[in-house]
């Protein structure tokens, strides 16, 4: 099983383009160039390199309607209202299944909403704290690692649906 419909994205990339333009000119202006990381397989955010203060980025996109995401590894920008989990919340009904029915694998602070919004949300043991607080089950390896275990200790339960 699996989707097929049309893409369609619920986010509006322009309020994240908009707010790293900002950010661009900015630091620019002293001599600091920022990276856009992943772009191409960003529909519905930008991020960049963690390479900034986090409080100055903030502080500089005060005015901007723009949602910050502080993952240690990069700073997301995205509109307001879209998550991970809003996400799994529109797509499963278009595929007749509820979030529920999903498996959601993560690590870092803004998968939070989509372990939450899953049936079974994992993280891996070096994920961060907030999303070993709601994961029903924390794997004892880290990384790619963790992944495999978590997919192994639930693979009977979807194997029987």
């Amino acid at each position: 099983m699996g989707y097929d419909g049309d893409l369609r994205i619920d986010g509006d990339q322009a309020i994240a383009r908009k707010a790293v333009d900002v950010l661009q000119a900015h630091y620019r202006a002293k001599g600091i160039e920022l990276g856009l990381l992943s772009s191409t397989y960003r529909f519905t955010d930008l991020a960049i390199a963690r390479t900034v203060p986090v409080a100055e980025v903030k502080s500089i996109l005060h005015d901007q309607p723009v949602h910050i995401v502080d993952t240690g590894y990069a700073i997301h920008f995205q509109r307001p209202g879209i998550s991970k989990g809003t996400a799994l919340a529109r797509l499963a009904p278009e595929m007749g299944l509820a979030p529920s029915d999903f498996l959601a694998i993560g690590d870092s602070i803004n998968d939070v909403q989509v372990l939450r919004a899953a049936g079974i949300g994992i993280t891996v043991a070096n994920g961060h704290p907030e999303t070993k607080a709601v994961a029903e089950y924390v794997s004892e390896k880290e990384y790619g690692d963790g992944f495999v275990e978590g997919l192994k200790k639930y693979r009977s339960y979807f194997r029987a649906r």
